[in-house]
């Protein structure tokens, strides 16, 4: 009913978003501010109504191991509530893992794996993977399970997740995913 505001207004265009080229707002992680309905935005009845935060998620355009990874080393600290007891090492911006910050890649050499790369491992000191995560609840898995659909229309259920409970695991476990259902029968 066009009762909605955007929360970064320099991003839209009324109901249009003006694209990703945009330089993103100096406000884009704020914790908190505030939204004024007003106009039309307003409901001009009188009854209870109910306020929602919807958000969009990041779909890479091509969709190989390395936008995979990346985008899950976006979303799964999201999803693990940032606790840094959680979440991979690889995505903690003050461990640098190589000169670009990222773990060397090979192409697998198995041509039924065509496309899926894998990571090289490389262990800290305590002999953990940089990939591993760790969950505190099921709650956290299933909004994995759900940004994952959401990102590259693949749904797993949550014991997949706490399973594989790795980046470079996961990201090429949707590889295959996704292999898979577009061959088809």
């Amino acid at each position: 009913m066009g009762m909605w505001l955007p929360v970064h207004n320099e991003e839209w265009d009324g109901d249009v978003p003006l694209g990703f080229d945009r330089a993103p707002s100096p406000h884009r992680d704020a914790e908190k501010g505030t939204l004024t309905f007003k106009g039309n935005t307003l409901p001009w009845l009188v009854g209870r109504y109910e306020v929602r935060y919807h958000h969009d998620v990041d779909k890479p355009e091509d969709v190989n191991f390395t936008t995979v990874r990346e985008s899950l080393k976006r979303i799964v600290p999201l999803c693990l509530d940032e606790d840094p007891s959680l979440i991979p090492l690889s995505c903690k911006p003050t461990k640098k893992l190589s000169q670009d910050g990222d773990f060397p890649l090979h192409t697998s050499d198995t041509p039924s794996n065509s496309g899926i790369l894998e990571a090289e491992s490389e262990l800290d000191h305590e002999g953990r993977d940089p990939d591993d995560f760790s969950f505190w609840s099921e709650r956290q898995a299933k909004r994995i399970c759900s940004a994952i659909k959401q990102i590259f229309d693949v749904e797993y259920a949550p014991e997949v997740i706490v399973a594989d409970a790795n980046l470079t695991t996961l990201a090429n476990r949707i590889l295959v995913s996704k292999e898979i259902l577009s061959s088809g029968p």
